[in-house]
């Protein structure tokens, strides 16, 4: 004599077996052999936060406040401080100090580029780095227009200053880059 079972997953992930009309609910464990092999101990509290979480998607949570997840907002802008940055820079009334950097350019030798105090006398000026190809040596420069490339010569331009009744500032929207500059080595 031949009997069928039907198995089936309910909600919850547990197995049910119906044979006959009649249900049984087999019960798995929440953690295996090979969970506890492979996976660290979970702390209470990052437990209560899963559960809370199950919780939730049971519940059809459809938005970020249903979850009760807060992200953090990314601040930009005004509330960095630049100076930290290799080529970053500090304002003081009309003078810009560009701090000082370094210059990768493919396998050779880095090059240290120092900080430099500039008085910003046109509206606008450009600050860029420039560096003729395989000289070592690469400074600080700036001009009031925007500087450009030529065959032996890289201008990195890192950003514009305005100047406004004397005193200088930087919009985020106007600074082009901070941090080391990377050439690759294919480069000149």
């Amino acid at each position: 004599m031949e009997t069928s079972i039907d198995i089936m997953e309910d909600v919850k992930g547990r197995i049910v077996q119906k044979d006959e009309g009649v249900e049984a609910r087999i019960k798995i464990p929440e953690r295996t052999i090979l969970d506890s092999v492979f996976s660290p101990p979970i702390s209470h509290e990052v437990q209560s936060e899963i559960d809370r979480l199950d919780e939730a998607a049971d519940n059809q949570a459809s938005s970020l406040d249903d979850w009760g997840i807060q992200i953090e907002p990314e601040y930009r802008g005004g509330g960095s401080n630049y100076s930290d940055w290799a080529f970053g820079f500090s304002i003081s009334g009309a003078t810009v100090t560009v701090v000082a950097g370094y210059l990768f350019h493919g396998l050779r030798t880095p090059i240290s580029v120092a900080t430099k105090d500039v008085d910003v006398a046109v509206d606008p000026t450009y600050f860029y780095v420039e560096y003729v190809f395989g000289s070592g040596a690469a400074t600080v420069q700036s001009q009031n227009t925007i500087p450009l490339h030529d065959a032996n010569t890289l201008r990195w331009v890192l950003y514009k200053a305005r100047l406004t009744g004397g005193v200088v500032s930087i919009d985020d929207g106007d600074i082009y880059y901070l941090g080391a500059i990377i050439i690759p080595g294919t480069f000149a």
